[in-house]
Formats: structure tokens, sequence, C-alpha cells
């Protein structure tokens, strides 16, 4: 998980994840626990808006990865 915390002014409480077509099932898997420990938080499709994090070194080299993010939209500005 990486830059999860930052929320904008006016925007939804969500998680973002950025998955690939081999991950489907680590993605599910992330999807059913958070639906069954924290059932109010939305779990929206993410996109990469540039660059890469820890996840794509796994895809790479053949690893299931999902990537967690903030907001694909709405990250923080101090960075």
């Amino acid at each position: 998980m990486d830059m999860i915390a930052y929320v904008a002014p006016g925007d939804p409480i969500d998680v973002d994840v950025i998955k690939n077509t081999a991950s489907l099932d680590l993605y599910n898997a992330y999807l059913n626990a958070s639906q069954t420990y924290v059932p109010s938080l939305s779990i929206v499709d993410g996109f990469l808006i540039g660059g890469t994090s820890d996840h794509a070194s796994f895809w790479f080299n053949g690893f299931k990865a999902i990537f967690p993010f903030e907001d694909s939209d709405q990250y923080s500005p101090y960075i």
C-alpha cells in the first residue's frame, strides 16, 4: 500500500486499486476482505497517472500484485 491517507476536500473516502488481469484473484481477495472488515469503504478501479510503484517490479517478474492507492484523480499535492 502506498500513499493511502490523503483526502482532498470534498472527495469521498475510497481506495483506488490498480491491478492487471494476472492479479484478479489477488484483487478479489482484497475486495472480499475489505467488504468483510470495512464494508463502508468504497473500492474503485484506479489508473496510473505517471510512473509506477512497488507493484510494477512484481508484475515485471511474473508475480501477482495489486496497488491500493489513495485516489488516482485527487492524489496528495505534497508529493
